[in-house]
């Protein structure tokens, strides 16, 4: 069996000659059509590849679709880590300025105000991420 691959105005899933004879009918509200056609348009898939892929991945346990809660989650620990590298550079600022001998400056106190902001925000991605999770 040999693999295709139709080319047309959207990507298309990877064809294989001869597997693919079985059609099911879905019926869908507007709301839930809308919604697959937005992200097999964002998957750059037409929607009955998208739709198909995202069922043989939940039935095969490859994934778990991510909820909108989740994909936040990710987004908000990810902005924790970036300002957790603002909180060593702060950090970096204040051991140079006291090993030279001088003051510290505002260095301390903005490394804790951070250091604040970035540990809320990770423990709120967390109760996210465990709310999102079955």
């Amino acid at each position: 069996m040999t693999a295709t691959v139709k080319k047309t105005g959207t990507r298309r899933r990877q064809v294989v000659a001869g597997q693919r004879r079985n059609q099911l009918r879905v019926t869908l509200a507007d709301e839930e059509l809308a919604a697959f056609r937005a992200a097999a348009a964002a998957a750059g898939l037409a929607t009955a590849a998208w739709l198909a892929r995202a069922g043989m991945d939940q039935a095969s346990g490859l994934s778990v679709p991510a909820s909108a809660a989740l994909r936040k989650a990710v987004e908000d620990l990810a902005a924790a880590g970036r300002q957790a590298r603002t909180i060593g550079y702060a950090l970096n600022r204040v051991v140079i300025a006291l090993e030279a001998g001088g003051a510290p400056g505002d260095g301390p106190a903005r490394a804790v105000r951070l250091s604040e902001q970035a540990l809320a925000r990770i423990d709120a991605a967390t109760i996210a991420v465990t709310e999102a999770l079955p």
